[in-house]
This record gives C-alpha cells, sequence and structure tokens, in this order.
C-alpha cells in the first residue's frame, strides 16, 4: 500500500496500537461504526499526527478521553463526530486548540449543548 493517501476501515473490529501498517503519507483515515471500546483504537492511530481528516461516526461508545490524544494532531483539517453519543462540550473543550480545523460535525451527538461550543 505504498503512496496511500486514504483509508477507511469501516467497523474495524480489532485496531490495536500493534498493528504495523504503512500509513507514512495517510491524510484521511474512516473509522465509523468501532466496535466498543473505540477509545483504545482512536487512541493508536492519534499516533499519526500529519492526519488530515479523521470520520469516527456512529462510534456510539466514544468518549471524551480520545480528545486528550486528538488535540496533539496539529494538522487535523476536518473532524466527523456524528452519532458519537457520549462526547460531551467538555470533550470538545480539548480540541478547540487545533487552529486547522475547518470542519467539525457534530450532527446527532445528544450530550453536547449547542450553546455551550467552545469553538
Amino acid at each position: 500500500m505504498p503512496g496511500a493517501n486514504r483509508m477507511d476501515i469501516t467497523y474495524a473490529y480489532a485496531l490495536k496500537s500493534e498493528n504495523h501498517l504503512p500509513l507514512d503519507q495517510l491524510i484521511v483515515l474512516v473509522l465509523n461504526l468501532l466496535p466498543s471500546p473505540p477509545d483504545t483504537g482512536v487512541l493508536a492511530v492519534c499516533k499519526l499526527r500529519h492526519l488530515e481528516e479523521i470520520s469516527l461516526q456512529s462510534c456510539v461508545r466514544l468518549t471524551n478521553k480520545c480528545f486528550e490524544s486528538l488535540q496533539h494532531m496539529t494538522d487535523l483539517q476536518s473532524l466527523n463526530l456524528r452519532g458519537c453519543l457520549q462526547i460531551t462540550s467538555e470533550g470538545l473543550l480539548m480540541i478547540s486548540r487545533l487552529t486547522k480545523l475547518e470542519n467539525l460535525d457534530l450532527t446527532c451527538c445528544p450530550a453536547i449543548q449547542s450553546e455551550s461550543y467552545p469553538f
């Protein structure tokens, strides 16, 4: 997979940091529908700090813990959190430092109050 810049591993059942794939040039990563516990999988891919786009759509067990690592992904321009039921405005505060973030999808995230968006 040399030169790949986009990877879709929707419903990846066993995403672990030990998995070694040639991801040096990856800029788009789709991780929709991660089974529980998804925070572990997100922490593994956050080592790819050059990613520009991540989709975590419908990761219903994703928690604010994932933002601890996402906040260090300084090249991130687009983040899809649609349908992530457990994330809250408190978690979003952690990623408010991402100065390149242009697109943030929070559709169907009931634990987030729109008036408390940190952006």
